[in-house]
């Protein structure tokens, strides 16, 4: 199908009429908390490395000593997991896993690690699981271990 131009000049409109399927474009939603999946076993075959905006309601003091709740913005680090299975959440197949536990980020991002994927290798079984507090006090973390 040729498309002609207001000036005479032809497009071909094929070139322009591509479906935006065909871009295979990852979205915003491609991946899934990995506390999704509970303790089920996967195998990573892929980690990609970024950052998660994790944004915390603050209560600040107002000039009247009144309180408002205002939230700040912090980068922290994440990951996501592409897994060799496929999970169904919420009628949805993913096979990718996001986190920002600090120890799995740790456990998936050592050289050894990032090597291993980069050459095709996979690793596990393993599965995520919760474990103590840590010394701060804070809420349990997960950890992936072994399935």
């Amino acid at each position: 199908m040729i498309f002609k131009h207001l000036y005479g000049g032809e497009i071909d409109w094929l070139l322009m009429a591509k479906s935006f399927s065909e871009y295979n474009t990852p979205t915003a939603f491609d991946s899934v908390w990995l506390s999704k999946i509970g303790d089920k076993p996967f195998t990573v075959v892929a980690v990609e490395q970024g950052t998660h905006s994790k944004k915390t309601k603050v209560r600040v003091k107002q000039p009247d000593n009144t309180y408002k709740d205002e939230y700040e913005t912090e980068e922290v680090p994440k990951i996501v997991i592409t897994t060799k299975e496929k999970f169904k959440i919420d009628g949805t197949e993913y096979s990718k896993l996001a986190s920002t536990s600090p120890a799995i980020i740790s456990a998936l991002t050592t050289d050894q690690v990032l090597q291993d994927l980069a050459d095709g290798e996979e690793i596990g079984q393993v599965k995520c699981v919760l474990e103590g507090k840590p010394k701060n006090g804070g809420n349990p973390y997960n950890i992936l271990v072994s399935a």
